[in-house]
């Protein structure tokens, strides 16, 4: 095979993406910036004490700074009192990253921000500015910004937009990570005119909890990379915008049930292919980490030979994600429903399958306060479990708890507690206290303690399950990133 040649563009980037990343790098940062040399219209400005990394691309600048530097630059810009230990706190600042740097993104139309563990595809296939012509706020995902890409355009009503946020100040000052830069900032579009703002699925997240575009679980195990284009085993010819990694590279987010791969890089090698080679003959990401690209498993040389036409099935799923797009929280609610009398109709009601899908839909409704519609799916769901799977299994705790959650929400403390006690007590003797399901049922049995005045038990609670303030806030932010 012919060594690929470089793209030859000319540079005059419409979008700056702003990352403030402290620590150190990642193992696959050389991956990550191999796939943004790819996208020369896309400049990023990356804030960070992790020095410069090997691999070199034009449009990415490492601008020098500390952690408690940074933090002194967000006091002074916002006019804030923000000290966080963590530098995982910093995600809540996304929305505010137009403001913070504002001097510095004066001269590109668009900017926006994201997370570095992801590979990009071919960015102007999707995204432009002249595709954003008519367009303000993009998102890749239907019912929110999404934390790990979200485009503004460049002007002072957007760069302050975070700033209606209701308590937007004790929300940046807090220690813990709250999850402002998807929940709170995105509520502020799509209560708004949609006119101006695209939220369209764009199939990036593995093992997300939506399914994929076919409305299950059964995501693409192989992706690859090669020529700054991505796509995957499963999806032929298609190209696909980014892949966002997440759920094989942390164990913080856990899919009820967990999916096959998930944490699968945790405490294991995952480069096993040189970057400096990769970046040539392209590259596999998979559950197994990084590694080189197996000629056969490449469909129909896809990524030599991209098409530019969509396939029937593209199209589909294009325009669905464009109702997504215009209905929001309708359009998801939808979905889910009509997954839900999929499985019905093909599996039947007392189905594991058709539990999860109930409980899906009951959680779904429950974060945005359906509460009437969401408590009597949580029950099925229950119940389906219970026959199918039996009382003590871990799914059918699950749901237990997260209709304990609806019923604190809801006024019902003390039925929360029966209800979620028995999840923590099947979670801790079928997973074993260390488990993150068991923690998250423990962390809402001591939520309810809290509301019910037992801070005490609840603080026993916490300190038996080893569960820490930034764990706590993890687990009520609901941020699945």
């Amino acid at each position: 095979m012919p060594k690929p040649e470089r793209m030859v563009r000319a540079r005059d980037p419409w979008l700056v993406m702003l990352c403030p990343y402290f620590g150190r790098w990642p193992k696959w940062i050389n991956f990550f910036i191999e796939s943004c040399k790819w996208n020369p219209d896309v400049q990023w400005r990356i804030y960070t004490d992790c020095g410069k990394p090997e691999n070199k691309a034009d449009n990415i600048d490492f601008v020098p700074i500390g952690f408690d530097d940074y933090k002194g630059l967000v006091r002074e810009r916002l006019k804030i009192a923000f000290d966080p230990a963590q530098p995982y706190k910093l995600c809540d600042i996304k929305p505010a990253l137009g403001a913070i740097h504002e001097r510095e993104i004066a001269d590109y139309p668009f900017f926006g921000y994201g997370d570095i563990d992801v590979i990009y595809g071919d960015i102007s296939r999707f995204y432009s500015k002249e595709k954003f012509a008519n367009l303000d706020v993009i998102s890749t995902h239907p019912e929110r910004l999404s934390g790990h890409f979200a485009v503004l355009r460049n002007t002072s009503t957007l760069r302050h937009a975070f700033e209606q946020i209701p308590d937007y100040r004790a929300m940046l000052e807090a220690q813990q990570m709250v999850g402002m830069d998807e929940s709170g900032f995105s509520e502020i579009f799509l209560s708004s005119s949609k006119e101006r703002t695209s939220f369209v699925e764009r199939h990036s997240t593995v093992l997300c909890w939506r399914g994929w575009h076919d409305a299950t679980m059964d995501y693409p195990k192989r992706w690859f990379w090669r020529n700054g284009q991505l796509s995957n085993e499963r999806d032929g010819e298609r190209q696909f915008l980014y892949l966002h990694f997440m759920r094989w590279q942390s164990s913080r987010w856990i899919n009820d049930p967990p999916q096959p791969g998930e944490a699968a890089w945790v405490g294991h090698e995952i480069i096993h292919t040189d970057w400096r080679i990769a970046r040539n003959e392209g590259f596999c990401i998979s559950s197994a980490g990084f590694t080189p690209i197996d000629p056969n498993s490449l469909p129909n040389d896809a990524l030599m030979a991209p098409t530019a036409e969509a396939t029937p099935a593209e199209y589909a799923s294009d325009t669905a994600s464009l109702l997504q797009a215009q209905e929001g929280f309708a359009e998801a609610r939808r979905i889910f429903e009509l997954t839900l009398a999929n499985r019905v109709k093909v599996l039947g009601a007392e189905h594991p399958k058709t539990a999860h899908s109930l409980n899906n839909l009951a959680e779904l409704l429950r974060r945005h306060n359906e509460h009437d519609a969401a408590r009597p799916l949580f029950e099925r769901a229950i119940e389906t479990f219970q026959k199918t799977l039996g009382t003590s299994d871990p799914n059918t705790n699950v749901a237990r708890r997260n209709l304990a959650k609806l019923l604190l929400a809801t006024g019902k403390p003390m039925e929360a507690l029966a209800v979620v006690q028995t999840a923590v007590s099947f979670h801790e003797e079928i997973l074993g206290i260390d488990h993150v399901w068991s923690r998250d049922s423990a962390i809402v049995a001591a939520d309810i303690l809290d509301a019910l005045g037992r801070v005490r038990e609840g603080a026993e609670l916490r300190d038996r399950y080893r569960i820490d303030a930034n764990m706590d806030a993890h687990a009520a932010a609901e941020n699945s990133h």
